[in-house]
């Protein structure tokens, strides 16, 4: 390989790079864009049947409650929101009560559903299951875009028309204490204020006391009309330990006595309204999984808490739906303000049960208008919603037969309604008024219901252009990395004069096609949810080839004749006379060396298995058992023996592989005493964090965990800097399997790429939780089983297809780590590990780092085995000097980024597919954010690899 060939396959490489992520972009855009809303806020035009008004550009609030004909039932509301607080906490689920440790933990407020003075719903949140667009969801009324997962870090004011600025028009007084989310979505709305930051998950204590503290001065005065109440303790509990966490039910009894003081002080007996009656709602944004966390679309995850509590008892009627989306209208119907123009959620009509029949239906009516109206700008081209709008009796049949089934459901219920108030036994008959109007709120709310949940899915509009644009341009980077590695492979092939081996071998084709095997399952939803069978598949499949391969090579060797053990051993000079001996030699040697590889590819076998059962990952099976539930379940004494196992464990393995390096004398014993004060300051971080000397993360843990970092980071800088002029003498490598020789070059790279190794796998004992500590072990045993496998190998097995392996090794383990294609698995708490106030660059980095540890792990494995020498293989034996290692390096970055590409491009087509599909938002687009991470994470690894390899090369 000449230096021009390199320069030109470098820039291919780069430009398919770029061109990628330009692709990444354009498809991003195109299909997740920020959902585009009616501009305005509703007012007076809200109540008239006139779909042609847009919005008033200055409401009366006198004239709007006129023309509302509905006498506001609240003046105060008491908005409590307990983050992360599942609804089956309080009102059980599948029709069973809720558990009895939930229920004593929460006497007060289980005692007001039982004298129906509270009425409780699971208010079903839209995935994602996050914060900010829950919030939005709650006092907008719309679903948000599926991107604002994203922007959940990064909150921005809300221009949409929403309830708090209805009510900040109508004269409202508000005051919010806790997630300063509110602060940043609606500045300069409240009176008074405290915010807190939601991203610090290790505070469990001092976030809520922030929010009560306030609270005896606020009830004690009247100048307010909202108070807004966010509590984060119960969302951070549970990110920290799960729903069994031991913080779980005294955080739970806090807030029950937080309903108990509000209750007591603003509706009890003894309280004063001065004349004002106060709604007091508490509610959640979202729920959380068995483990903590939240942000998919599980049913765990969806079910949030909506919760009235009023001093007039509720009546026994309840429907049994309702969503988050459904609190913006009942809200603001019941307090009197306009309906906020997205809103697509439906009357909670329990809440409404005090009303008269006319002032009930009146509500009812004026929810489907607005969403009517809403259909009527989403879908302009509708023939029926247009003859509505424009008040003909008749409706004209639509092209769409939803929009057709929309303008006959309202049919009905404006003619039932209309009839309804024509009726002559209005005022003589009460029961005929029940009769008759329960018939027309069933039939507005058939409409609402069905409408709502339409609009619901389809809420973001998707730009064609940008969105084949993208296809177009990562079906294109994927054509550049194919081309590459295609050339690259080819000329190794040509160069060893073994291009027979490439067609011929049985594993290069079967490796090739579970690739694009594990490419064409993402067209099934249940495959993409459970892709961790897949990947266990493919690798296990793949070592059981080569294990095969090995034993092929030992019975052809022994079943060589004389002939061939003699021509053999004249081609390396050996004489006659010794010709029996040698083949005796050879024989007992490729007898050692094939055992070696089995149990080399044994041990890899054996550890997947383990990894395998470690975490029950996916969706499907979640509750079945596995080892990591056995562990968190069991003494937590238990836990930490493992955990400290296998930290000194791999402490021993990372100070084998440094040490049995022959060079660099003195400074590979500095980094093994670096790494020793490491090793000890994170076991001492592991004690107090989960070990019970202190249950959150005070100064001290933290100035640990930042120490840690700066060893760590050190070490890595300093051994890439010095080492290639610390090199001392020209000799031998000790590689993994034993003694080859190699060039300063190699020897240099060889010790730079265990330091990197070993720090990764120390910094992820740090951050991981403890649980964790034994799979991080075994997929380090697992790396040195594979290098050891591979470098006995020879010419068996090629390079790219080495590189490959490790590759989809790095993407099964990080299944094994308890990562799935939710979002609920990503690690908050840990994100914050050696921080002491919210960084959204600093949280996002340690996230990426803990959820791509696996993939990372074999790209530095990667890189260790471009330092390893092939003294069997004819390919490295025939290129010499810089084409060795520009084969290497070429290698080792363009078959990462081929198998990245491919996964990319044909789940971006996948989507492309199925945007239509009931789980595009709940499957596929959280997969497809892990997918362009799992790109990023590719590029990490191959900029370390390449900065190492060409850093060394140039001062060597």
């Amino acid at each position: 390989m000449t230096g021009g060939t390199c320069m030109k396959w470098s820039a291919i490489t780069m430009s398919g790079t770029l061109v990628q992520i330009i692709g990444i972009y354009f498809f991003v855009m195109g299909f997740f864009p920020v959902k585009p809303t009616l501009k305005g806020n509703s007012g007076v035009e809200s109540l008239r049947f006139d779909c042609s008004v847009e919005y008033d550009m200055d409401p009366d609030p006198r004239s709007f409650l006129e023309k509302l004909e509905i006498q506001p039932q609240f003046h105060r509301i008491v908005l409590m929101v307990v983050d992360g607080l599942p609804a089956e906490f309080l009102i059980g689920r599948d029709k069973q009560p809720p558990r009895k440790e939930f229920r004593d933990a929460m006497p007060y407020t289980h005692e007001l559903l039982l004298n129906k003075k509270a009425v409780g719903f699971h208010a079903r949140a839209a995935p994602p299951t996050v914060t900010m667009p829950r919030l939005k969801a709650m006092v907008s009324g719309s679903i948000a875009g599926f991107l604002d997962v994203a922007f959940n870090f990064n909150t921005q004011v809300l221009l949409d028309d929403n309830l708090i600025g209805q009510l900040k028009r109508f004269g409202w007084r508000m005051a919010m204490y806790g997630d300063e989310t509110w602060l940043r979505l609606f500045p300069d709305s409240f009176l008074r204020y405290d915010g807190v930051s939601s991203f610090f998950v290790k505070d469990t204590v001092e976030v809520d006391h922030n929010v009560s503290r306030h609270l005896n001065e606020e009830l004690s005065r009247y100048d307010w009309d909202l108070l807004v109440l966010h509590y984060l303790g119960l969302d951070h509990v549970g990110h920290l330990g799960g729903r069994r966490s031991s913080l779980m039910v005294h955080k739970l009894q806090e807030m029950d006595n937080i309903v108990a003081q509000l209750h007591t002080s603003l509706l009890g007996d003894g309280s004063k309204d001065l004349g004002r009656e106060t709604l007091l709602v508490i509610a959640s944004d979202h729920g959380m999984t068995q483990g903590g966390n939240h942000g998919g679309a599980s049913f765990e995850e969806t079910d949030a808490l909506a919760l009235f509590v009023r001093k007039r008892p509720f009546l026994e009627y309840f429907d049994g739906r309702a969503f988050q989306v459904d609190l913006a209208p009942t809200l603001a119907l019941l307090v009197g303000v306009p309906i906020p123009k997205n809103n697509v959620g439906a009357l909670l009509l329990p809440l409404f049960d005090s009303l008269p029949a006319t002032e009930m239906l009146r509500a009812l009516e004026v929810n489907s208008w607005q969403i009517l109206k809403l259909l009527r700008v989403r879908y302009p081209k509708s023939s029926c919603l247009k003859s509505i709008c424009s008040g003909q009796k008749s409706i004209y049949k639509d092209n769409n037969e939803e929009i057709q089934k929309f303008c006959h459901l309202f049919s009905i219920a404006t003619d039932a309604h209309e009839s309804w108030r024509k009726s002559s036994c209005i005022s003589t008959n009460t029961s005929c008024i029940s009769a008759d109007g329960e018939a027309v709120s069933k039939a507005y709310l058939s409409f609402l219901h069905s409408a709502s949940t339409w609009l619901a899915r389809g809420t973001t509009q998707k730009d064609s252009f940008l969105i084949f644009s993208g296809c177009f341009f990562m079906l294109l980077s994927m054509i550049f990395f194919m081309y590459v590695s295609w050339k690259i492979i080819l000329e190794d092939y040509i160069a060893s004069k073994s291009m027979v081996l490439l067609i011929l071998k049985p594993e290069n084709w079967i490796t090739v096609a579970g690739v694009c095997g594990h490419a064409l399952s993402f067209n099934s939803s249940s495959l993409v949810e459970e892709e961790q069978f897949t990947l266990h598949f493919l690798q296990v499949t793949m070592w059981c080839l080569f294990l095969r391969g090995t034993i092929q090579r030992l019975g052809c060797f022994q079943s060589m004749s004389p002939d061939s053990y003699k021509l053999l051993w004249d081609r390396m000079s050996c004489s006659g006379e010794h010709f029996k001996q040698k083949r005796e030699d050879a024989q007992q040697n490729q007898l050692i060396i094939s055992l070696k590889q089995a149990f080399a590819g044994l041990l890899v076998l054996i550890t997947a298995r383990l990894l395998r059962g470690w975490h029950r990952g996916g969706v499907n099976w979640t509750t079945l058992p596995d080892i990591a539930k056995w562990l968190e379940e069991s003494d937590p004494l238990i836990l930490q023996a493992f955990h400290t196992v296998s930290l000194a464990t791999v402490y021993g393995i990372c100070c084998w592989l440094i040490l049995n390096h022959k060079l660099f004398f003195r400074l590979k014993y500095v980094v093994a005493e670096i790494f020793t004060l490491a090793v000890v300051l994170i076991e001492t971080y592991n004690l107090r964090i989960h070990g019970g000397i202190s249950s959150h993360a005070d100064s001290f843990s933290i100035m640990i965990a930042q120490v840690v970092y700066g060893l760590l980071g050190g070490t890595v800088c300093a051994v890439l800097l010095l080492s290639p002029f610390l090199l001392q003498t020209k000799g031998e490598v000790v590689v993994l399997p034993g003694k080859n020789s190699g060039t300063e070059f190699q020897t240099c790279l060889n010790f730079i790429s265990k330091v990197f190794l070993s720090s990764w796998c120390f910094l992820q004992f740090l951050l991981q939780k403890p649980v964790n500590g034994v799979p991080i072990l075994l997929l380090l045993v697992q790396l040195i089983g594979s290098l050891i496998f591979f470098s006995l190998s020879g010419s068996a097995l090629n390079f790219w297809l080495k590189v490959l392996m490790l590759y989809l090794m790095g993407s099964s383990g990080h299944m094994a780590m308890g990562n799935t294609n939710t979002l609920a698995t990503v690690d908050v708490a840990g994100a914050y590990i050696g921080l002491n106030q919210h960084s959204i660059f600093l949280s996002g980095l340690l996230a990426f780092i803990i959820t791509y540890a696996s993939p990372i792990i074999h790209m530095l494995g990667i890189l260790l085995l471009v330092s390893m020498d092939d003294i069997g293989n004819p390919i490295v034996d025939k290129l010499e000097g810089n084409n060795r290692f520009f084969v290497r390096i070429s290698l080792s970055c363009s078959i990462p980024l081929l198998l990245s590409s491919v996964v990319l491009t044909s789940f971006t087509f996948v989507m492309l597919l199925m945007q239509g599909h009931l789980f595009i938002w709940s499957v596929f687009s959280p997969k497809y954010i892990y997918v362009c991470f799992t790109v990023l994470s590719t590029y990490c690894g191959i900029i370390i690899n390449s900065v190492a390899s060409l850093y060394v090369y140039a001062m060597i």
